[in-house]
């Protein structure tokens, strides 16, 4: 059995071995199908800390704006 590395590598060619339509179609493919196991699943976020991050970004206004205050301060 291949390792995981070299069946990566090999997954890789594959793909790239690909006409741009079949690799779009491929991967609209596999996007549409979702994780594959809890590993990949979504993570979820303890509601405290959700809390703590309030007021740092407002959404529906200015992304520039609310940018320029995450890096700027």
């Amino acid at each position: 059995m291949a390792t995981t590395r070299a069946r990566i590598e090999e997954l890789a060619k594959e793909l790239a071995a690909l006409s741009p339509e079949d690799r779009t179609r491929f991967l609209v493919e596999v996007s549409r199908r979702g994780p594959r196991s809890a590993h990949e699943s979504q993570r979820t976020a303890v509601w405290q800390r959700l809390h703590d991050l309030e007021g740092i970004v407002t959404l529906g206004g200015d992304a520039v704006e609310d940018c320029a205050h995450l890096y700027d301060g």
